[in-house]
């Protein structure tokens, strides 16, 4: 039985207190590691929208923002920002 361990929640926008774009992960264990293997731990991923009253979430059920995922988006966010500064 799938139980959630964790829930990391990131906000992505920041400023304005009534709206927000939200990453929310849940670190979930599969039951795996009760039988004795190492496996076993999986994310499962939402991206949740709030404006004031209004919320919209997008169930990913996946790792799509991986920390290798995301290392890879920053490095060539701030490699293209170069660029445009230089050119």
């Amino acid at each position: 039985m799938s139980k959630i361990l964790k829930t990391v929640v990131f906000e992505v926008s920041s400023g304005n207190s009534g709206e927000g774009v939200f990453v929310e992960t849940d670190i979930v264990d599969n039951g795996d590691r009760d039988k004795g293997l190492k496996t076993g731990v999986f994310l499962n991923q939402r991206i949740v929208l709030n404006s004031y009253c209004n919320s919209a979430q997008f169930n990913l059920f996946a790792d799509c923002f991986s920390p290798e995922k995301l290392r890879e988006l920053a490095n060539e966010l701030e490699s293209e920002i170069v660029k445009a500064q230089n050119s």
